[in-house]
C-alpha cells in the first residue's frame, strides 16, 4: 500500500519543532502530502477503520542481537497492535471534544473482521486497499508502519543527553501513516512524523506523542 498518485499537494516539507520530549528546537521532522480535493472528499466520510500497523520491535542493536527472530517478530506485532489502539484513543478524544468529523470503527471489530476473512499483515499487500475498506464496510482506512531506533547503552546515551543535547543522541520513532478511500481506492494522504526520544522516555509514550500529532494534522479534523 506505498503507491503515490500523481496529483499530490506538498503541503508541509521538513518541518523542525519543539517536542515535549526533547529540551532543544531539532525534535521533529514531519511530512504531510494529501492528494488534491482530499479534504473536501473527508467531508463526506462518516465512518473509518484503523488497520492494525506493520510494527517493529523497539530494540537496541545489541538486544536484537540477543533475541531470536520470532522474540523480534512477536514484539513487533504487538508494538503494532498498540499502535492501532493509541491512535483510535487519540480519534476518539477529539471526537469527543468535537473536533473529529467522522466515527471510527472500534479496532476490536476491524481485526475480527480482518481475522474472519483470514487477512493478516503477511498477506496484507494480495490485496488492494478498495478491497480491504469495501471488506470493512468503512469509507477509508487508515494504515500504515511504526519504527523506532534506540542505542546500545542506554547509560551512555543519558549521559550524552545531559551533556550535549539531544542531537547527539540517535534515538527516535517513525510513524508513516497512509488513508485510502474506499470509492476511488486511491492514497488520499500521507503522514510522516518523526520524534526523537530522550533515555527516559518509553515506547508507550513515544507512541501516544505520536497519535495525538497525527490526530491533530489530517484532515479529518475538519477543518479545510
Amino acid at each position: 500500500m506505498t503507491s503515490q498518485p500523481r496529483w499530490f499537494t506538498l503541503l508541509a516539507t521538513t518541518l523542525l519543532g519543539w517536542s515535549t520530549l526533547l529540551p532543544n528546537a531539532a525534535a521533529a521532522q514531519t511530512q504531510l502530502y494529501e492528494l488534491q480535493g482530499f479534504r473536501e472528499l473527508a467531508l463526506t466520510h462518516t465512518t473509518i477503520a484503523i488497520l492494525p500497523f506493520k510494527g517493529a520491535a523497539f530494540v537496541s542493536p545489541l538486544q536484537s542481537m540477543m533475541q531470536d527472530d520470532a522474540d523480534i517478530r512477536r514484539e513487533a506485532d504487538l508494538r503494532g497492535l498498540e499502535m492501532q489502539a493509541t491512535l483510535e484513543s487519540w480519534f476518539l478524544k477529539r471526537s469527543e471534544r468535537g473536533k473529529f468529523i467522522v466515527q471510527v470503527q472500534p479496532t476490536t471489530e476491524t481485526n475480527a473482521i480482518l481475522n474472519d476473512n483470514e487477512v493478516t499483515l503477511d498477506n496484507l499487500t494480495e490485496r488492494t486497499p478498495q478491497e480491504v475498506a469495501k471488506l470493512l464496510g468503512v469509507d477509508a482506512i487508515v494504515t500504515g508502519t511504526v519504527q523506532a531506533r534506540q542505542p546500545s547503552m542506554l547509560a551512555a546515551a543519558a549521559v550524552s543527553w545531559m551533556t550535549q543535547g539531544s542531537s547527539n543522541v540517535n534515538s527516535y520513532a517513525i510513524l508513516d501513516l497512509e488513508v485510502y478511500d474506499t470509492e476511488y481506492g486511491e492514497l488520499q494522504c500521507n503522514y510522516r512524523k518523526r520524534i526523537l526520544r530522550s533515555p527516559w522516555v518509553g515506547e508507550s509514550r513515544m507512541l501516544h506523542v505520536l497519535a495525538r500529532k497525527t490526530s491533530r494534522r489530517i484532515a479529518y479534523k475538519g477543518k479545510l
